[in-house]
């Protein structure tokens, strides 16, 4: 469960810094993001209330069942959270790749031109 929290602090951290540089320009997948990540929020809180109803006291056989169960829970959960970053992270690249191709053009329309380009003082 730890790991998860981890995880998902870690993500939201990504998300805030990628918005802060301004380096996700889609509003909507913006949106998206966020609502997944409050829905893995949701789903996390919920599992931490049933580990805590599980510790309260269970027969060993009932409680080794429901934790199984859990654990599988935390296991989908945290492969959500990686999915989500994956595809931030994803997302960043190809506005990246967007800006590199607009500068190489814009380079190469310049000396395709003729035009010198003066450096700044």
């Amino acid at each position: 469960m730890l790991q998860l929290k981890d995880m998902v602090a870690e993500t939201t951290d990504i998300l805030d810094i990628v918005n802060e540089e301004h380096m996700l320009s889609n509003r909507e997948f913006n949106l998206e993001v966020r609502l997944r990540l409050s829905r893995v929020n949701l789903t996390k809180s919920t599992l931490r209330a049933k580990l805590l109803e599980v510790e309260l006291g269970h027969p060993a056989k009932e409680y080794l069942h429901i934790v199984r169960g859990l654990s599988a829970d935390i296991e989908r959960c945290k492969r959500e959270v990686k999915q989500i970053q994956i595809d931030i992270l994803t997302a960043v690249e190809n506005e990246r790749q967007v800006l590199y191709n607009a500068n190489i053009e814009e380079m190469v329309a310049v000396l395709s031109s003729g035009s010198t380009v003066s450096p700044e003082s």
